[in-house]
């Protein structure tokens, strides 16, 4: 933005803009900065030029920060119009027109009214009055002072005298050397140290124990032996001790911890041995449940962790699924007198009282009698069985794992089953797969042959996907469920 000056002014008139104060020169014609009042000018230089169509920079050569001065066709630019910062060229901020005149004055200041600044060891000369010196010999700092009659450096910051020594301070902590860390006495002070010859370990007495003071890389605890994946407990049994080992290449010692998920369980009650047992755990069995049991070893650096699925039951034991009602010539259904409820969705083959899905519970495996198997009416790929143990109750408590089952297959020549996949659920709607297809076959399976299938989970529905060969509908000789 361009300033606007008084009209007609007098020489060594004054005039203040944005805090800039120019002052008018007659002889010259124009008005010059006054950039401070302790500078002067002592010359200056000039550069006139005529503008081309939308000109914005100018070639010319001044003392990078010295003041510079623009005028456009008479009128002074205001600082912030231009930019001449780099010795070379003036930038201005918004492009000239053509056939301006533009006037460039360039102010150098005077040295006497400078201050001058300097470090050596000895006093510089030719100084003026308020020039500083830093004396790198005695390193304090001077001021050149003229009193009017004398001139002379002062020393900008005397010291006082030298105060009175002050109290003596309190003995540093000690250091004692102990054949091991067995040896090592209790500490007197806290910050005491000790040092273990053997191990050549550096301990710190705070307070209450010593710890071992950390140098060197630090190299992981690692363990030797965890947690199994799991352990089976039947309520009310004796304690059974866990037993953990975990090893510092650094020889630091081993905190042991423990906690479980869920925090609170009521299943069974855990105990940690204290030292130097910290790393055994009893458990003792209470109620039927299943947590999971978390045991930590650190050194003070890093820590490890093993975990274990815990579950408190009654051993798993064949089912007894006889005396049911259901499951009779045409009917899908059949309710076992615990409460075990087995589906299939072709009714029973109707013969009678043959074939009934009783026959499937009744403890016979390898006879050939046609009263003693289960057979269906009809069938389609991908046919089932389900055994429904959700609401089986042994001696009065439910059914919450189930161990393994056992398949004996009714083996013809004219008809076969066999079992293509074993799934579980807990609700009858989410199902998880514990097997594959069994392969068997008339051949591999006859008359009193058997498959195991390992289930180990808490689940209380089961699921049997069915293929057969022959004319004949979907047989089974026996279904033993191992659970509790």
């Amino acid at each position: 933005m361009a300033i606007t000056f008084p009209a007609n002014p007098a020489n060594g008139e004054t005039h203040t803009h944005n805090g800039q104060i120019y002052v008018y020169n007659s002889t010259r014609g124009y008005w010059l900065l006054k950039k401070s009042a302790d500078v002067s000018v002592q010359q200056a230089q000039r550069s006139t030029f005529v503008a081309t169509a939308s000109q914005t920079t100018h070639s010319v050569v001044y003392d990078a920060g010295s003041p510079v001065v623009v005028s456009v066709n008479g009128v002074m630019l205001n600082p912030s119009d231009f930019t001449a910062e780099n010795g070379t060229s003036i930038t201005f901020e918004t492009a000239l027109t053509v056939n301006d005149e533009v006037d460039i004055v360039f102010y150098q200041p005077t040295a006497s009214n400078l201050t001058r600044h300097s470090v050596s060891d000895t006093a510089p000369s030719n100084a003026s009055s308020g020039d500083l010196w830093f004396n790198s010999a005695n390193l304090k700092t001077y001021v050149y002072y003229d009193d009017g009659s004398s001139a002379q450096w002062v020393v900008t910051n005397p010291l006082g005298a030298d105060g009175a020594d002050g109290a003596a301070g309190a003995d540093g902590s000690s250091v004692a050397a102990y054949a091991n860390f067995a040896a090592f006495a209790n500490g007197t002070t806290e910050g005491d140290f000790a040092f273990a010859q053997d191990t050549k370990a550096l301990y710190v007495w705070d307070g209450t124990e010593w710890d071992r003071v950390y140098s060197g890389p630090q190299q992981s605890v690692e363990w030797e032996t965890q947690l199994d994946a799991d352990y089976t407990f039947v309520p009310g049994s004796n304690p059974t001790t866990l037993t953990v080992s975990a090893t510092d290449p650094d020889g630091f010692p081993i905190n042991y911890n423990f906690s479980t998920v869920p925090a609170s369980t009521n299943a069974a009650n855990i105990t940690q041995g204290s030292d130097p047992n910290t790393n055994q755990f009893t458990i003792t069995p209470n109620n039927f449940g299943t947590f999971t049991l978390r045991v930590t070893a650190d050194d003070g650096v890093s820590t490890i962790k093993t975990t274990s699925s815990i579950q408190v039951m009654n051993p798993p034991q064949l089912l007894d699924l006889s005396g049911g009602t259901g499951g009779t010539s045409g009917s899908t259904v059949y309710t076992a007198s615990g409460g075990a409820v087995v589906t299939s969705p072709y009714g029973t083959y109707n013969s009678g009282s043959n074939y009934w899905m009783e026959y499937l519970f009744d403890g016979a495996t390898n006879t050939g009698s046609t009263t003693d198997y289960w057979l269906t009416s009809g069938g389609t790929s991908g046919d089932y069985l389900e055994v429904d143990l959700s609401s089986h109750t042994v001696s009065g408590t439910p059914i919450a794992y189930i161990e393994k089952i056992i398949i004996y297959p009714y083996s013809r020549s004219d008809s076969f089953t066999n079992i293509t996949s074993v799934d579980i659920s807990n609700d009858g709607t989410t199902w998880t797969n514990v097997s594959g297809d069994l392969g068997m076959t008339s051949t591999t399976h006859p008359l009193g042959a058997s498959e195991q299938v390992d289930i180990n989970s808490a689940a209380t529905y089961i699921r049997l996907q069915m293929s057969r060969t022959g004319n004949w509908g979907y047989s089974m000789h026996e279904l033993q469920i191992y659970a509790s």
